[in-house]
């Protein structure tokens, strides 16, 4: 099993972000978050960004056992799955990990340079819904 988790993870050295989701109900959680973080470890990707997303804590009786893990990984996002409790939280962890090496700069530019006013649009992302342009 660990090592077509391992080959799995060969992939995982082109991805921008690792989504690690562990099963809270599982009595082993620690014990598999800990594993995964050795493999990473081992090839050589432990520097990459990874958002750990604790799932099932819906499934838990005891609210205590999601604080411990969350207490031992702070970082992590409690979600269900099921219920869809948390999602967004992690869809926010998400942006903002991808978000990161993000450079915010402002273009003017005149009307008269079509080409630029062609270009940038198509390779950056705007996050204002208007373009202003100076003529």
């Amino acid at each position: 099993m660990i090592a077509s988790f391992k080959a799995t993870l060969e992939e995982a050295r082109q991805a921008n972000l690792l989504l690690h989701v562990a099963d809270a109900s599982n009595p082993a959680v620690y014990e598999q978050i800990t594993a995964a973080y050795k493999v990473l470890e081992e090839i050589g990707i432990q520097q990459k960004d990874a958002l750990l997303v604790i799932n099932k804590v819906d499934a838990l009786a005891d609210r205590l056992r999601v604080d411990g893990i969350l207490n031992r990984y702070p970082n992590a996002i409690p979600i269900s799955a099921r219920t869809g409790a948390g999602a967004a939280a992690a869809c926010r962890g998400g942006e903002r990990a991808l978000s990161r090496g993000f450079l915010d700069i402002n273009v003017e530019m005149g009307v008269d340079n079509g080409r630029m006013m062609a270009y940038v649009p198509r390779t950056a992302r705007s996050t204002r819904s208007s373009t202003t342009t100076r003529g």
